[in-house]
């Protein structure tokens, strides 16, 4: 960067999908559009909802410039909504919030500023906070943290670090390169709700990232997430990381390649068994590696399946012994430093937005 210039800003732009979402739409949207630095494009997509949402989000929006609803003819599922509202915008970056999730002051700004110190970078993650339906505070997401300041990391280091830590996207904080995003299949439906953080593995190893310790978002927590349904049901998770294994290698070499498609296999695998309470320990043979199944046969018939806890720990050992110091280190270490040092700040924050 030469002295005494000062780096151009990109423009992001913001895809709200919305259904059914009424209760939390309206401070999902004005969280945004009272942003220090506002979204350059917003656009809002009503997936067909049938109570009063488009009511809500017009009561908000009318009269704000860059400010677009569009409301699909049919319902096309999450992902056909936010396809709709990422063909209308042409900003270089983008960035997804749903509508029960709302973002923290000066997210916009700061994504600007680090984005503007390394342009075309692939793209940018702050962390999250975590509530219930009653918006009650449960900490932060507890993700892997990469870094407890500000720091750039080059394509090479993100396979590095997915190989070692896994997922550090924190889903409703992740700015895109639109370009990239768009180089990699956008949000492959059929990989359902593990598609956003796929694709922002394959961006990260082409493009770098940026990482940001401060949680920027709020993650709504309640049960039947697309993501949790996803996760709790065999039949749909098998053929999703097969798919995964066959399709991702072709889009992004630089990462998937056949051992690193095993490793995420794998770790989706615990997530599975962790959201099934440990009982679904021995559901998944056919995808994973011959001694982990055989291993997780046994304990299936060693442990009761009343001793959950132990069950899950159990699977995590078989199927990510690779992952304890990290877990141990970045993720429950950085995640409590992380929480430590904002959590009067988004407690406020969040009392504030009751």
């Amino acid at each position: 960067m030469i002295s005494g210039l000062v780096p151009q800003l990109p423009r992001i732009a913001v895809i709200v999908p919305n259904f059914n979402d009424s209760r939390h739409i309206g401070r999902c949207l004005k969280a945004l559009l009272e942003q220090s630095v506002p979204p350059d494009e917003l656009v809002v997509v009503d997936d067909c909802s049938t109570d009063n949402s488009v009511e809500v989000i017009r009561s908000i929006i009318d009269g704000r410039p860059g400010v677009e609803l569009v409301c699909n003819p049919k319902n096309l599922g999450v992902y056909g909504a936010l396809d709709a509202g990422s063909r209308l915008v042409n900003c270089d970056y983008i960035m997804f919030v749903a509508a029960n999730d709302f973002v923290f002051p000066g997210i916009i700004e700061h994504a600007k500023h680090c984005i503007a110190r390394y342009p075309g970078v692939g793209l940018w993650s702050g962390m999250g906070w975590l509530v219930d339906d009653h918006d009650r505070s449960l900490g932060p997401l507890a993700l892997a943290v990469p870094a407890l300041q500000d720091r750039y990391f080059p394509p090479q280091d993100c396979v590095q670090m997915a190989w070692r830590l896994g997922n550090w996207f924190a889903g409703p904080t992740v700015v895109y390169h639109k370009e990239t995003l768009e180089s990699v299949g956008r949000f492959n439906p059929e990989y359902r709700g593990l598609a956003d953080l796929i694709s922002a593995l394959m961006i990260a190893s082409k493009r770098g990232a940026i990482f940001v310790p401060v949680p920027y978002a709020v993650f709504r927590q309640h049960e039947g997430s697309y993501l949790a349904s996803t996760l709790v049901n065999p039949e749909v998770l098998i053929p999703l990381l097969s798919g995964m294994a066959a399709k991702a290698p072709a889009l992004a070499p630089e990462l998937f390649d056949p051992a690193f498609c095993q490793r995420i296999i794998s770790r989706f695998v615990f997530a599975a068994v962790r959201a099934s309470g440990g009982r679904q320990i021995a559901a998944y043979p056919a995808i994973l590696e011959s001694w982990q199944a055989r291993w997780l046969a046994r304990l299936d018939c060693i442990l009761p399946e009343n001793w959950r806890l132990l069950r899950v720990v159990a699977a995590f050992l078989v199927l990510r012994s690779y992952d304890v110091w990290p877990s141990l280190w970045n993720r429950m270490l950085g995640t409590a430093i992380v929480a430590r040092r904002h959590r009067l700040i988004m407690e406020g924050v969040l009392s504030g937005n009751r």
